[in-house]
């Protein structure tokens, strides 16, 4: 398993905003195919809070926080804790 600290803004579209503050996945042979990411939702209706997005790439990319930070995402789902 690996993590990164970072600080990234992600537009979610109509759903809101999402700031990226930890990414956590698991390699496999230098590659990753989903990652968790933490941080702060804002919601499209001005509520703010704590979430968690998981995302699973449309192609594996490189174990690289650059790569897993600009991935397109197949399948994603947004949990707010």
């Amino acid at each position: 398993m690996k993590e990164w600290m970072v600080s990234k803004h992600m537009d979610l579209g109509t759903m809101g905003d999402f700031y990226v503050e930890r990414i956590i996945c698991t390699p496999d042979n230098g590659q990753v195919v989903r990652a968790v990411y933490l941080g702060t939702y804002l919601r499209a209706d001005g509520e703010k809070g704590p979430a968690i997005i998981e995302a699973h790439f449309t192609d594996a990319v490189v174990d690289d926080v650059d790569a897993i930070l600009h991935a397109g995402w197949e399948e994603w789902s947004i949990e707010e804790v």
